[in-house]
């Protein structure tokens, strides 16, 4: 009988147990529980926890983030994302907000299902009628918005090079949106206008101009760029500003989509979701569009994820009059398919803002098919993406196929002595006569290195047969307060009928 039959008793027992739960504080305010440990990985040798033990993190732990593997089907979401999301909800006195992305179409529905139950109202940011705006320049400077669009760009292939042409590109971007923000237009599709459009180009210097006059004093970054559009991009060699312009293209051409322009590029504050309420008032948003029905939503998504990192990093900035004491809350799907990294590694992206987080209160649930996804995501970079996942310290592994995948978790957990004890005999005979054999016997004991995770283990991973309920297993790497806790643990799925 293999171990998890041995323990399915005590496992689901305890699961049943609501004044087990209690006392091993998996309802306390300020800490999550993360399914019940097996005992497997002490029995293979690692210094791991018995078995039948609830796993609760607190919060300040947490804030070290949260990344799961998994095949297709394997529980990413019913036992992982969904589980995880009930108790953020319930959490903080029920003050917790957060940011979530749906970018396969299919989280909203149990989303929405958890939070009815528990009486809390979600925002749902999105292209469907009745869903809530965003402006995606709001609370951006001309700097912030460019470095930002450069993400966008470096999603689409070219991960580890800005060339010049990039380069004159950005330049033109920051340049226009420093004329747009004295406009009534300081949105993306103003900014494709700016650049494409020449009568809409005049409209916007004129108004500039008009609005900036009244100032008293003068910015020279406006008149800088007023100089730039008018004496040395619009006399740049026709071929040369065609270059610039078909550089700059591929980073705004999602705006040129009314359906995009109407969600997000509306500049009426009152028709806008405004993001900080999410750390002022708790909020939880949901972004609610699907990557297979609006690829070019991608670009959108990128800039959202930003502008939230931006919020964050600023919620300890006492002019920016952000909450800086209720814990937040950032969950994706599918995580490699936007993940951006400047070229550089420079700017607010997801290899700078990660590692800065965990002092920022902000709890990061993320999930990936593999880390091989992760890798090909940054265009085969292993040391971004060994970067990027050094700062995921609570790994959940689910059961999957991916050879790469075992391998970099076999790295973190590494290897343990294994003693083999080998038997061996020989019979001798001495002359002729009675009692001439003898027989020896004896044993040699050897030592060798072995993985403490095999294919085999993964491979076991999954749903648990003949429980009284719904149960899986998954493989967890986790800190609690400076010590790894390492184990085979037992999970509790959520389930909706459709």
């Amino acid at each position: 009988m293999g171990l998890l039959s041995k323990l399915k008793s005590s496992i689901v027992n305890a699961f049943s147990n609501t004044t087990e739960k209690e006392n091993n504080f998996s309802y306390l305010q300020h800490s999550l529980s993360l399914g019940c440990t097996t005992g497997t990985l002490l029995e293979r040798g690692h210094d791991a926890p018995h078995g039948g033990q609830f796993v609760t993190i607190p919060f300040r732990n947490c804030c070290q983030n949260f990344i799961s593997f998994g095949s297709t089907g394997e529980g990413k979401t019913s036992a992982f994302v969904l589980p995880i999301f009930s108790e953020l909800l319930e959490a903080d006195n029920r003050s917790m907000g957060g940011l979530i992305f749906d970018i396969k179409g299919d989280l909203i529905y149990d989303l929405q299902k958890i939070a009815d139950i528990q009486n809390k109202e979600i925002k749902v940011i999105g292209l469907k009628e009745g869903q809530l705006k965003c402006n995606l320049l709001a609370d951006l400077n001309p700097s912030q918005a460019t470095d930002f669009l450069q993400s966008v760009y470096l999603l689409d292939g070219n991960k580890n090079n800005i060339d010049y042409w990039l380069k004159a590109a950005l330049n033109l971007t920051e340049e226009g949106l420093r004329i747009l923000i004295y406009t009534s237009d300081y949105t993306l599709k103003g900014l494709y206008q700016l650049i494409f459009v020449e009568d809409k180009r005049k409209e916007f210097i004129k108004e500039a101009k008009e609005n900036h006059s009244s100032l008293i004093e003068k910015d020279t970054d406006f008149e800088n760029a007023i100089y730039y559009f008018e004496n040395t991009f619009a006399k740049l060699p026709e071929n040369l500003r065609g270059s610039i312009e078909g550089s700059v293209l591929p980073i705004l051409k999602p705006f040129q989509d009314a359906v995009f322009q109407k969600v997000f590029c509306d500049t009426n504050d009152e028709n806008n979701y405004d993001m900080k309420k999410i750390l002022n008032q708790g909020d939880t948003v949901i972004i609610d569009m699907c990557l297979a029905e609006y690829p070019k939503g991608r670009a959108v998504y990128t800039l959202i994820k930003l502008r939230y990192y931006n919020l964050i990093q600023s919620r300890f900035d006492t002019s920016k009059g952000l909450n800086k004491d209720r814990y937040c809350f950032f969950i994706c799907d599918e995580f490699q398919d936007l993940i951006a990294i400047g070229a550089s590694g420079a700017g607010l992206n997801d290899g700078t803002f990660w590692s800065k987080s965990r002092g920022q209160k902000m709890i990061g649930v993320v999930t990936s098919q593999s880390y091989n996804a992760i890798l090909n995501s940054l265009g085969g970079n292993e040391h971004q993406a060994k970067t990027v996942l050094a700062n995921f310290v609570n790994k959940v592994v689910f059961k999957l196929s991916d050879d790469t995948t075992i391998k970099y978790i076999q790295s973190l957990i590494g290897k343990v002595d294994v003693e083999k004890i080998s038997h061996n005999s020989s019979t001798s005979t001495k002359g002729w006569g009675w009692n001439n054999t003898s027989q020896n016997s004896g044993y040699s004991v050897s030592t060798h290195e072995k993985f403490v995770i095999d294919e085999e283990l993964i491979h076991s991973l999954g749903e648990i047969k003949d429980a009284d309920r719904p149960l899986r297993t998954a493989l967890a790497l986790l800190s609690i307060e400076g010590r790894s806790c390492d184990d085979v643990v037992v999970l509790q799925p959520i389930y909706f009928k459709k």
